[in-house]
């Protein structure tokens, strides 16, 4: 019986049939959360839903705060290569838990996404709007 738990797991890995996702923060959200007073359930409830309207300058000031800590804002601007560099995992980013493992796919959902929208988006667009549509387009990459 072991074994054969062992060998579903394995292929359910393998598959990528199966995963479970934890949104936690990393040093820089914590920060930025403390600042801010966002807490990890909050966050990936914002992330992932349209939050009040009364909520949205607060939670654009912590995105700004996470994106500035991430270097993915200079100077006010977006650097989508900073972004595509993944030295932030993607849940952290979009809030969207991808559990289907990369070898299995031809190109990068995340990195398609980021290119996406690094062609569509304005040049001076927000860490909100240019998340939102990551967040969009990564949605769709990953159930191709």
């Amino acid at each position: 019986m072991s074994t054969s738990f062992t060998v579903i797991c394995f292929f359910a890995t393998i598959l990528g049939v199966s995963a479970i996702c934890s949104f936690n923060f990393d040093d820089v959200l914590r920060k930025c959360g403390d600042l801010h007073g966002y807490d990890p359930n909050t966050v990936a409830k914002n992330y992932l839903t349209e939050y009040s309207e009364d909520e949205g300058p607060k939670f654009r000031e912590f995105l700004d705060c996470a994106w500035t800590g991430w270097r993915f804002l200079r100077n006010a601007e977006v650097d989508f290569d900073a972004i595509k560099s993944k030295k932030v995992e993607p849940l952290l980013v979009t809030g969207v838990c991808d559990d289907v493992l990369q070898s299995s796919r031809p190109t990068d959902p995340f990195i398609d996404a980021v290119d996406t929208c690094e062609d569509s988006l304005p040049a001076d667009i927000r860490s909100e709007n240019a998340r939102r549509c990551i967040t969009k387009e990564y949605q769709k990459n990953i159930w191709k």
